[in-house]
């Protein structure tokens, strides 16, 4: 009798051990799949990721030829138009102003060069909207200090200007980039501003181009211009041709407090 029970006792531990070690295998398996699907999942993600970064790179890069596309014919109409249409208008006035004729012909003539004259002043400011010749005459730097004091200037701003040297550090399309967002700053304090005095300071600094833009003008609601449907007060330019040029932008201003903007724009041989 006794060895019956111990034989039974025996088997009943036997099976405990089968059903554990069942057990045990079950989660074993189950953590090896959750592992395996975790490390599929993970293997998924960083592929995904991967694309993700190819297809912003890519991007970037179209982005970046068809801006050197554009900016190359824009570079070319803007040549024909100041050398080729506006010299042939600029013949075209001197003769009908050597033209000496008295009365209503004379008068007529006079009327023609003035409206050849307008003519030849549209086609510079469409050429100059192409692309700014002073960069290509002057260099990056002259030409954003004349930017700087023609604006300001006739729009009776006090300012200070500091631009080091810049000339030579930003390849076309940058240059181009950053004539165009000072532009923009220029133009907006112009007509938003309301200010007195305006503060710009362009140096180099580890690696990148600074640009600061300060005036003490009534300022702005950030958050309601910034995301506005209105178009951002002209920024939304500013922040395409900052993404482009790789660099970073930001803006501080408070209602009646006036507006500083700081971009930040990366030089390619890192000087």
């Amino acid at each position: 009798y006794e060895r019956e029970k111990v034989e039974k006792e025996m088997a009943l531990v036997k099976k405990e051990h089968e059903r554990v070690r069942l057990v045990t295998l079950i989660i074993s398996l189950l953590v090896l799949m959750v592992l395996l699907a975790g490390g599929f999942f993970l293997v998924l993600l960083r592929r995904r990721n991967q694309r993700l970064i190819e297809d912003k790179a890519k991007q970037m890069e179209f982005s970046s030829q068809l801006i050197s596309w554009q900016e190359e014919e824009r570079k070319r109409v803007a040549r024909e138009l100041h050398d080729g249409l506006g010299q042939s208008l600029s013949i075209i006035k001197n003769k009908v102003l050597g033209m000496k004729t008295e009365g209503e012909k004379g008068l007529a003539l006079t009327g023609i060069a003035q409206s050849v004259g307008k003519a030849i002043q549209e086609v510079r400011v469409i050429s100059q909207a192409l692309r700014p010749m002073q960069l290509d005459v002057l260099g990056l730097r002259q030409a954003l200090e004349d930017l700087v004091e023609e604006s300001l200037g006739a729009g009776g701003i006090d300012f200070t200007s500091e631009i080091g040297e810049i000339d030579g550090l930003l390849d076309q399309n940058q240059e181009v980039m950053t004539y165009r967002m000072v532009q923009e700053s220029m133009n907006n304090i112009l007509k938003h501003a309301a200010c007195t005095f305006v503060r710009v300071n362009i140096c180099v600094v580890d690696g990148k181009m600074k640009i600061e833009i300060s005036d003490n003008g009534k300022g702005f609601d950030f958050k309601q211009v910034w995301e506005g449907k209105e178009g951002g007060m002209g920024f939304s330019g500013m922040r395409e041709r900052v993404a482009f040029s790789q660099g970073e932008i930001k803006v501080d201003s408070v209602l009646g407090k006036g507006t500083d903007i700081l971009i930040q724009i990366p030089i390619a041989n890192g000087e």
